[in-house]
């Protein structure tokens, strides 16, 4: 800094000088103003550079002192690196000894292909030991295979065989057994089976509603007995009670339950037997003259049944009665009259109930 001074020192005065040698003998005081103007100025000049000087002085300083700073921290880390390199030698020395007291990669590969050599011979041996296993173990099944199929094919041809004699047995049995009452027959004389109920009962079941508790509960049905010549019945009345045995037959097919349907007498009173059986009577019961009021009452002459279930059906009467004909229901309550047998007409169907103690069912 002194030595700014002391050149500012001697700019001016070299500036002064030089002034003193141009300056005219009579030089006027305006031009002498002007002059040291101007030297004033180039003094201002330099003493701005000096602060200049000195503040870069400062951040000279400072960043010398930094850079100190900054070299005793790269000696720290630089100690550390040195420390860090001794702990890494001294790993990798302990890794070399280590490695040195393993076995080669070479004495590995060959101590492994020695162990599949050994895999591979024990392997052969038990496939082998079990190819021999199975030839000696199949050749008996085989021929026990062989011999069971032979004795498959005769047992075959002896089941054909008696299969053959046993329905010729049956056929046989069949021609000889009775034909009454079978399937066959009672189609024959009904024109249905007893399982082609479709054709000949609506499938309702009526139950009884008398005043009488021995009659109450009974269940009642209504068939149709020929659909051959609709309305018509022998003098026996065979179309009557194989109608209702048709029925009869299907139920005890459905339930194994037997009812004995048979159709119920018309008059309580009046004689029951004749025909292929007996008819069976209902207290206080007359089928075809019921519906009205008093003892004509559904519940007592009617048997409990709806007197319009009732209409064109026929009320069975034993076979001899009033020349073989049947009292019948007509189209309204108390409305009957004697149809004759052997004819068509439009009553043909036929009531029917049980005649065993089923009859509840």
């Amino acid at each position: 800094m002194l030595k700014l001074i002391a050149l500012a020192a001697t700019v001016g005065l070299a500036s002064a000088k030089t002034y003193e040698r141009s300056l005219p003998e009579h030089a006027d005081v305006y031009t002498l103003r002007d002059s040291v103007e101007a030297t004033t100025e180039a003094a201002s000049q330099v003493a701005t550079r000096v602060i200049a000087l000195e503040e870069t002085q400062q951040y000279t300083t400072t960043g010398v002192k930094l850079a100190a700073t900054t070299m005793a921290r790269i000696d720290n880390v630089m100690a550390k690196v040195a420390e860090v390199r001794r702990e890494v030698t001294s790993s990798m020395s302990k890794l070399t000894t280590q490695v040195e007291s393993t076995i080669s990669f070479k004495e590995w590969v060959a101590h492994d292909m020695a162990l599949r050599a050994v895999q591979k011979a024990a392997l052969a041996e038990a496939a082998a030991n079990s190819a021999a296993l199975e030839a000696k173990l199949l050749a008996p099944v085989v021929l026990v295979e062989d011999e069971l199929a032979n004795f498959e094919k005769n047992v075959d041809t002896a089941m054909e065989a008696l299969n053959a004699k046993v329905a010729k047995a049956k056929e046989d049995a069949a021609q000889s057994t009775t034909f009454t009452g079978s399937d066959a027959h009672i189609k024959q004389v009904t024109g249905f089976a007893p399982d082609e109920i479709n054709k000949y009962w609506d499938g309702k079941t009526v139950t009884s509603t008398s005043n009488y508790g021995y009659v109450r509960g009974r269940k009642f049905y209504k068939v149709k007995f020929n659909l051959n010549t609709p309305g018509y019945w022998s003098t026996n009345s065979d179309e009557i009670f194989y109608a209702c045995q048709a029925l009869s037959i299907h139920l005890r097919r459905q339930d194994g339950i037997e009812r004995d349907l048979r159709p119920p007498c018309n008059h309580w009173g009046h004689w029951k037997s004749g025909g292929l059986g007996q008819c069976v009577p209902i207290e206080s019961s007359y089928f075809s003259h019921c519906g009205g009021g008093g003892y004509w009452e559904q519940n007592r002459a009617c048997g409990g049944v709806p007197e319009a279930y009732l209409r064109h059906t026929i009320g069975y009467e034993e076979n001899r009665h009033n020349y073989d004909r049947h009292l019948v229901h007509n189209d309204g309550s108390n409305w009957h009259d004697w149809k004759d047998s052997q004819v068509n007409s439009k009553w043909d169907s036929a009531m029917c109930t049980g005649g065993n103690q089923n009859f509840r069912v």
